[in-house]
């Protein structure tokens, strides 16, 4: 199943990085949106160059020209008639994505592979046609894509495996590293990995003791981006789209809920920053205000802000050891969970840690090194000073261990599949 012609659905900034991407290597391009300014757009942004450099003729001329020979933009969908594989990267909306992928499914050939770019709703909630479902997956790229090195591909229950690998060829033969999410869930790997992270950061910046600077700093023990400038480089409007989002499409009403469920104040903090406005940079405020595009410390809203939080736990008792461990262990617990619901691999999950937050160790490096009886104690300790969402879970559990409500939590058995 060899994939040569690709279609994408979509001229905004993330179709155009992906075509932009795949335009590197020898495949066939088409570039479809319904919006003839928005193709106009994107076909003089990605030929520009290629252009210039084939007027200018010589072998790095012919090789552009051959490039944009093989590039197609428009908006008649009938030009997707004959691709292998489709790739949509419109509106994350859950409506928009089902009518372009019920339009498509009229015009395209049966074979077509259809993925989704989605990274917060599920890509079975999209499939058009039974016909269509097995060859239908989550095909799930970060921005900027150019500086992301790994893909995340997300087949459904129904996804055929023959699907799955062409995916998994394509996706290497771009030079990426592709990462086989191998059950369903919302938030796939990569953002449940990061909002264990993100969370215990407005945890402790929602209890009032520690300054999002100070929680920053002191995570740099460990990795190399903070939880609070990493939030404000995303934009809290970003990162609760996916919150709010996914009710309609996982079938889950008490989303909100339950991702707050053992972690609070998760939504209180994000939420207060984003219904105030701060949504980060490019606002000019989220946890820090930025002057000149720095962050810059903002004790005043801060603290008026935690003032407006509920109080769920708040003992000035901790030091920033503990607030290290708190930070670690909000990955690492997340990480043995999402091992263990076999939503992804210790390998893939050690090495999306350590490339998208710089962590010097891996969660299952870190395991191996120190042993598990060193794991249980700490996580045991942690229980105790801040709550049950740290009790030791999975393989770090001795019999008769404390059950954290995570482990009892439907969200992480759902099955999209059945509704």
């Amino acid at each position: 199943m060899t994939i040569r012609k690709v279609g994408i659905l979509g001229g905004g900034k993330m179709g155009t990085e992906i075509f932009k991407l795949l335009g590197a290597f020898d495949f066939e391009l088409v570039l479809w949106s319904p919006f003839p300014e928005e193709i106009e757009a994107a076909e003089k942004e990605l030929t520009r160059k290629l252009r210039r450099r084939a007027a200018k003729g010589g072998a790095r001329g012919e090789a552009a020209a051959a490039s944009l020979a093989r590039m197609t933009f428009g908006t008649d969908m009938t030009l997707l008639a004959d691709v292998d594989l489709v790739i949509e990267a419109v509106i994350e909306s859950l409506e928009p994505k089902r009518k372009v992928f019920r339009d498509l499914d009229r015009v395209a050939r049966p074979d077509t592979i259809f993925v989704t770019n989605t990274s917060t709703l599920s890509p079975t909630s999209m499939v058009p046609s039974p016909a269509r479902a097995q060859r239908f997956a989550g095909l799930h790229y970060f921005y900027p894509v150019s500086l992301v090195s790994f893909v995340e591909v997300v087949p459904t229950r129904k996804t055929s495996p023959q699907v799955t690998e062409a995916l998994v060829e394509f996706v290497s033969r771009t030079g990426k590293k592709p990462l086989v999410v191998t059950s369903e869930v919302n938030g796939y790997l990569v953002n449940r990995l990061l909002g264990a992270y993100y969370n215990e950061g407005g945890n402790l910046v929602g209890e009032g003791y520690w300054s999002p600077r100070q929680v920053d700093e002191i995570s740099r023990r460990f990795t190399t981006i903070g939880p609070c400038e990493s939030v404000d480089y995303i934009g809290t409007d970003v990162i609760l789209f996916g919150v709010e989002s996914a009710d309609e499409s996982w079938g889950r009403k008490d989303h909100i809920a339950v991702q707050s469920r053992g972690r609070e104040p998760w939504t209180s903090m994000h939420f207060r920053l984003r219904d105030d406005g701060r949504l980060g940079r490019k606002s000019g405020a989220g946890f820090y205000r930025y002057e000149d595009n720095q962050p810059v410390d903002d004790p005043e809203y801060i603290h008026q802000a935690v003032k407006t939080l509920p109080v769920y736990h708040r003992s000035p008792g901790f030091d920033e050891d503990t607030v290290e461990k708190r930070l670690f262990y909000a990955l690492l617990l997340e990480a043995v969970l999402t091992w263990e619901r076999g939503i992804g691999s210790k390998e893939d999950i050690d090495y999306t840690l350590k490339e998208l937050l710089g962590l010097k160790q891996g969660p299952f490096e870190y395991i191996e090194e120190v042993g598990i009886d060193k794991i249980r104690d700490d996580a045991t300790q942690l229980a105790k000073k801040v709550g049950s969402r740290y009790c030791p879970i999975g393989f770090l559990r001795r019999p008769g261990d404390l059950i954290t409500e995570w482990e009892y939590d439907p969200w992480f058995r759902h099955d999209p599949a059945a509704g």
